[in-house]
């Protein structure tokens, strides 16, 4: 897996988990990635390109973004509505909000 964060490319090696979407941290910490089969946000940390840990997430996300405020990633589901809700990680602890 490689990606680019805060103008450098970093390369993961596998660790176990398949790439669907990426998104980072604003300071280039943490790496989130999306692995649809799991149903799992994987937390990588960039500099020492280690696993920090997974989070479940609903069935339904199928993208990974930025926050606007640049606080936490939103877990997209694939349909709005349809009680179907827009889940986040907050990035002081890593942990689902809700």
């Amino acid at each position: 897996l490689t990606a680019a964060t805060g103008g450098n490319v970093i390369f993961i090696p596998n660790l176990g988990f398949r790439n669907e979407a990426l998104a980072a941290r604003p300071d280039g910490k943490f790496l989130y990635t999306l692995d649809l089969e799991s149903h799992e946000v994987t937390v990588v940390d960039v500099e020492s390109a280690g696993f920090v840990k997974r989070i479940p997430v609903e069935h339904s996300v199928v993208k990974l973004q930025v926050s606007s405020d640049g606080r936490q990633i939103l877990c997209l589901p694939a349909v709005a509505g349809k009680g179907k809700v827009i889940q986040r990680i907050d990035f002081a602890s890593n942990n689902l909000l809700n």
